[in-house]
């Protein structure tokens, strides 16, 4: 079932992507799995699943009263010194590597703390779902070193497309799932879930070009 896939071909989905400068995606297949590794708001539930890995890095911020600024990666990142930014091209145009894990502001500082907000906002993203982590809030990036990440909601259409078309074509697949409600079906619970929550929110997050949360 994870491994069903669906293929970026014409369409309104294409011309969305090429709205967001996404280019090199006609004829690719993405599968089930892959949409829910990039899906920000799964990654409490699927850290439990050794199948899965996730396509994206957390990251703590702090900011400081002088207007500097810095990041730090919260996970293990092998080879992060000669990786970041190739993983996290977007860094590369505002940050420097101090440390092993830390990352500083390298531009002129801010001025106020609306300006470090809308920094954060328009750089990084969010977990919808959770915010905090061991009490702190975190922020996350795509993993971009193997090709550049879609716009994260185009995930949550592209699971939903793929199991659409399971139920369409293939429902008896769905029966022996939904009999032994094994994993696969907490799983897939899980995303029509997190998707009926978050999927108008990020709408929103496209119509007005920032975070708005309820």
């Amino acid at each position: 079932m994870l491994n069903a896939k669906a293929v970026i071909t014409n369409g309104t989905f294409k011309h969305y992507l090429e709205l967001h400068d996404q280019n090199n995606f006609l004829k690719k297949t993405y599968s089930l799995k892959e949409c829910i590794e990039h899906i920000i708001e799964f990654r409490r539930d699927i850290v439990t699943f050794s199948d899965f890995n996730l396509a994206y890095t957390p990251f703590s911020a702090e900011a400081f009263k002088t207007g500097e600024h810095s990041i730090r990666v919260l996970h293990k990142v092998d080879n992060l010194e000669s990786r970041w930014q190739e993983m996290f091209p977007k860094l590369s145009q505002y940050y420097i590597l101090k440390s092993k894990n830390k990352l500083s502001y390298d531009n002129p500082i801010f001025e106020n703390i609306n300006e470090i907000i809308r920094h954060i906002n328009e750089t990084f993203l969010t977990d919808l779902d959770w915010q905090g982590f061991e009490g702190n809030s975190v922020w996350y990036l795509y993993d971009e070193s193997k090709q550049k990440a879609f716009p994260r909601i185009a995930y949550y259409h592209m699971a939903m497309f793929i199991l659409s078309n399971i139920v369409r074509y293939e429902p008896e697949s769905l029966q022996k799932i939904i009999i032994e409600k094994d994993d696969i079906y907490w799983i897939l619970n899980r995303l029509l879930k997190l998707t009926d929550r978050y999927f108008p929110q990020l709408i929103l997050f496209e119509i007005f070009n920032y975070p708005i949360y309820f």
